[in-house]
């Protein structure tokens, strides 16, 4: 193949890419960390209002771990151009290197030097690294967006038509997925079709169209030839280690990273359609009625208590009105044959309170609290829309205790099964009476 022309304004930006690559990775490492801490933020949220199957699941951790990819190729390429910008600007101004008269070293000291291959081949070098580990963070994030997008797409809608659940819920079922569609990228069917279609011409006509299709699916087919100069440069090997290296450390590190807790410190009001509970949906406790103390509650977003230390027979718990909730509350409202609740109707009172019961329950050190009576209120700092129950706990033990706020999941069938409830906030008192 004849070598291609490289017209000066490629060459111009060539030599100007650096500027390119800090600008890029230095804006983008900023907003890349972020990724994990929203997810987490949200996925209480998501898992109430959905059913949270496999599909989904790969569709969110996905798009964490294609963050982690590009963060760390980022990293890597600020560091290694840190590396050669500090080099850079001692070779400028040093440009005839160490002066060995001044130093008075033995000879054999400046041959050491010589062997080294000079200070501008370091440069060369680095610089090539650092291009490098910025091509193959965004090549591999280019292959990993489409591969989540096709495998979401099989688990939710596909897969569920042809394999049973045990097999569909299976990790080793996942991760047999992920690795087809990681060895259709890194060439197999390249080779099947190209290497070994050389000699045997089935290969080539079974292989040839399967690899052309993956290609496209993958998305490698949009940086065919930088992907193969640098397979022929480094060899293939080599580049799918790195991969399956940075992969399998953006793994590692989302699932150390996203745990499954309670939204904090965010607050969704913008379009808010809550279409529940007016004030005479429930029995109503007013502003002046929420505390004598005037309470500071650590977590306005998900649930709190007034006070971390209990010195009370009970605990007033708030639970914030997020309008995600409404799917669950037409769901139990629909079960319990009420058609709304916009009327106030005295007659259903008690099945209002049912309900509530059934969709929000309180767990002390792992036991449930129940019969909780809830009320409708709003913090009397923040104004905030919420429910109050007050939870007994004359019967526990003095000292440290865990409190968890879970939240019925809208569309489970059953109401009776932990699992049918996510944890929206965790919250810890110590009671001393």
């Amino acid at each position: 193949m004849s070598e291609q022309k490289i017209p000066k304004w490629i060459k111009k930006h060539e030599e100007d890419s650096w500027k390119s690559e800090l600008f890029i990775s230095g804006g983008a490492i900023f907003t890349l960390f972020q990724v994990p801490g929203i997810i987490e933020t949200y996925l209480p949220r998501i898992i109430t209002i959905s059913d949270f199957e496999m599909g989904t699941g790969i569709g969110i951790i996905g798009v964490a771990i294609v963050s982690r990819v590009l963060l760390f190729g980022f990293i890597l390429n600020l560091i290694i151009r840190a590396i050669w910008v500090a080099l850079l600007a001692i070779h400028q101004m040093f440009p005839d290197g160490p002066d060995f008269k001044k130093l008075g070293y033995h000879k054999s000291f400046e041959n050491n030097f010589s062997s080294e291959g000079g200070q501008i081949s370091k440069i060369i070098q680095l610089e090539n690294l650092a291009g490098l580990s910025f091509a193959l963070s965004v090549f591999l994030a280019m292959i990993c967006i489409p591969g989540l997008f096709l495998l979401f797409i099989l688990f939710n809608w596909v897969y569920p038509l042809i394999i049973p659940d045990e097999i569909l819920e299976s990790t080793l079922f996942v991760l047999f997925n992920f690795l087809i569609y990681f060895i259709s990228t890194l060439g197999f069917f390249e080779f099947l079709a190209y290497r070994l279609g050389r000699k045997h011409l089935l290969f080539n006509k079974i292989f040839s169209p399967i690899a052309r299709l993956f290609s496209w699916i993958n998305s490698t087919r949009l940086f065919y030839w930088e992907l193969y100069s640098v397979f022929s440069k480094y060899g293939k090997l080599k580049i799918a280690l790195v991969f399956i290296v940075i992969v399998f450390t953006a793994i590692l590190s989302i699932v150390n990273e996203i745990r499954y807790i309670s939204p904090e410190g965010l607050e969704l009001n913008v379009v808010d359609e809550r279409r529940f509970f007016n004030d005479e949906s429930l029995p109503v406790i007013y502003a002046q009625d929420y505390s004598a103390d005037n309470p500071e509650l650590k977590n306005y977003y998900s649930a709190s208590i007034p006070n971390e230390v209990v010195k009370d027979e009970y605990i007033p718990v708030f639970v914030t009105y997020d309008k995600l909730m409404d799917a669950t509350f037409e769901r139990v409202l629909d079960s319990l044959n009420l058609k709304g609740l916009e009327a106030y109707d005295h007659r259903q009172k008690k099945s209002i309170v049912q309900m509530m019961d059934n969709c929000i329950k309180i767990k002390i050190d792992g036991q449930t609290q129940s019969d909780l009576k809830w009320y409708r209120t709003s913090d009397v700092n923040t104004g905030i829309d919420g429910f109050k129950a007050y939870v007994p706990i004359d019967k526990i033990q003095n000292g440290e205790h865990e409190m968890r706020v879970l939240f019925l999941k809208s569309k489970h069938e059953s109401i009776s099964d932990e699992k049918d409830f996510v944890n929206i906030s965790t919250l810890f008192f110590y009671k001393h009476i």
